[in-house]
């Protein structure tokens, strides 16, 4: 996500408050599961509601592609399969 992009280059950013808003966006279903990846490199596990996750367990259209492997790997851990 671009705004974490960012703690990389403005150091007066709250990293901390950043990377919960982040974390809340992605838990919540704000943004789509392919923004997780952003979390991994700040170094924060991200977790998925199941509702989201099902949301994405198909794509149907091309552009949600993306989401696909997001939900389908941290729906395994999250439902423990």
């Amino acid at each position: 996500m671009s705004v974490m992009a960012s703690l990389d280059f403005m150091a007066d950013l709250d990293r901390a408050k950043i990377l919960a808003s982040g974390f809340d966006a992605v838990k919540y279903g704000d943004v789509d599961p392919f923004a997780a990846r952003s979390l991994l490199q700040y170094g924060v596990a991200p977790q998925i509601q199941r509702p989201v996750l099902r949301q994405h367990y198909r794509a149907t259209l091309s552009w949600e592609l993306a989401n696909l492997p997001w939900a389908l790997s941290l729906g395994v851990s999250a439902e423990g399969w």
